[in-house]
């Protein structure tokens, strides 16, 4: 039986956000016919402006047989005054094409042998794509001529970061996700 983790969500973005803030009502909005919530991580993020400070949540929720993604964000964009954006992406978890884990880890010298440094999760289901544009060359180090270029596309549907910068408990909560995400997916395609 899968333990539903609504309150536990709404309240962590209570305590992070303000009892009133608008992306509570945009992330009740988005779940409210998907399910109950088996697995989320709110990451916070300040950031700074030329002349403010503001904050900016993404919500990763797995709410039914869904991954839902809620980024909410200050812009400046069609109002001086600011507004505040949600962005709410439902993708069910069998659209999830594949994705990939990299765990990095402190080598032996530089103390905390094998301590996890960091961690990023990328999921791709073909809805964005990345274009990579390089210029083109040779092997040969003192050719003067044009080669045109080289493009790259990749998809590039979400990646969740995990780096030291961020809190010892947020850097905890969103391992924790991952790892629950990635047992998740597995089953999904093992099955």
């Amino acid at each position: 039986m899968t333990v539903n983790r609504y309150a536990a969500l709404v309240g962590e973005l209570e305590a992070k956000a303000g009892g009133d803030a608008p992306v509570l009502a945009d992330v009740r909005s988005a779940l409210r016919h998907c399910g109950s919530v088996r697995s989320y991580f709110v990451r916070p993020q300040t950031l700074f402006d030329s002349d403010s400070v503001y904050e900016s949540f993404t919500c990763y929720v797995v709410a039914g047989s869904a991954l839902i993604v809620v980024l909410s964000d200050v812009s400046y964009e069609f109002s001086p005054e600011g507004e505040v954006l949600t962005t709410v992406q439902v993708v069910p978890l069998r659209a999830v094409r594949d994705f990939q884990l990299l765990r990095r880890r402190a080598l032996p010298d530089g103390g905390g042998e094998g301590d996890l440094s960091a961690l990023s999760m990328r999921l791709r289901w073909g809805g964005a794509w990345a274009a990579d544009t390089l210029p083109a060359g040779c092997d040969d180090p003192a050719c003067a001529a044009d080669h045109g270029t080289v493009s790259r596309i990749s998809g590039d549907d979400v990646e969740i970061l995990l780096e030291p910068a961020l809190d010892a408990e947020t850097l905890a909560r969103g391992t924790v996700f991952v790892e629950e995400l990635q047992a998740i997916l597995a089953e999904a395609v093992l099955g």
